[in-house]
């Protein structure tokens, strides 16, 4: 965590997790207006308690329900899982830098209208990328491997396809990347203990753009334009007070409750940070829109 002084700071980390806080939320109570409520109230807590925290420490939080509402008691059980992430590990130098999560309308530079995901080698050294895999699923870290043989030459870029409709090669995956959100992961080889060497999670994605590191390879991810095998170019963005609430149903035959909102503009508008709320004066009766 950065210094709590830097309020900004401590702003851009906190909205960074989000779309973890989302994800365990809604793992934790199967409903995403539930897990949006958990994660909202999580957000203001963490926020108008930014003075108790100390750089270097973790907070860990715990909601507990009853099983059943005819319930007296609550019987609690706890299993805590700890996963250590590695970025590089300081022996290989391979990033993640750019990817396309959804299917693009028109065919890129390999002829096929595809996902696909580049890697970089920030190091001026070739890097043997043999027995390294890649994932969307942190459960099954050796979902596509680097065939035996695979090298980097220092500063360049690799492009893999994400293409389920065709068979694993040494260039596709055969694992497509989920346009409304998921993540992307690289592991090291398990003889070496098979850590995640990177990662991405990310939301639901424009058609027609990407997400990429601005500087390559060390920079923060941006919405990008396509750009595989080469430098990364950061998408010109619209402004979010241009967005308009388009449509609502508030009480469907079936399913939940929605919300459509428009964007008017030509240039796609970043929705991270942004909440909905039917009390605009109460600031703690906000959701989350991603």
């Amino acid at each position: 965590m950065t210094d709590k002084s830097d309020r900004s700071g401590f702003k851009r980390e906190m909205l960074a997790v989000v779309p973890h806080l989302r994800a365990f939320a809604r793992g934790l109570c199967g409903r995403a207006d539930l897990a949006d409520d958990l994660v909202q109230d999580t957000v203001v807590k963490a926020w108008s308690h930014l003075d108790r925290f100390v750089p270097g420490t973790n907070l860990l939080a715990v909601s507990v329900h009853q099983q059943a509402t005819n319930s007296s008691d609550v019987v609690w059980g706890l299993n805590l899982t700890a996963v250590r992430y590695y970025t590089n590990c300081g022996q290989v130098p391979l990033v993640l830098n750019e990817i396309q999560a959804r299917k693009p309308r028109r065919a890129h530079f390999s002829g096929l209208a595809v996902d696909w995901i580049e890697l970089v080698n920030r190091d001026t050294a070739a890097v043997d990328l043999s027995g390294l895999s890649l994932s969307d699923d942190l459960q099954q870290p050796r979902k596509w491997v680097f065939p035996p043989g695979t090298w980097l030459a220092g500063g360049q870029r690799l492009v893999l396809l994400c293409d389920p409709d065709q068979p694993p090669s040494a260039t596709n995956t055969a694992f497509g990347l989920r346009a409304s959100g998921g993540a992307i992961y690289l592991f090291h080889r398990p003889d070496q203990g098979g850590a995640v060497l990177d990662a991405l999670l990310y939301g639901a994605q424009p058609a027609d753009f990407t997400l990429a590191r601005v500087p390559d390879g060390v920079g923060d991810w941006l919405l990008a334009l396509p750009t595989p095998g080469d430098v990364n170019i950061p998408a010109s963005l619209g402004s979010p007070a241009q967005l308009r609430i388009n449509e609502w149903m508030a009480l469907p035959e079936t399913g939940e409750d929605w919300i459509e909102l428009y964007n008017p503009e030509p240039h796609p508008v970043e929705l991270s940070g942004l909440a909905l709320s039917g009390n605009p004066t109460d600031r703690t009766d906000r959701k989350s829109v991603v």
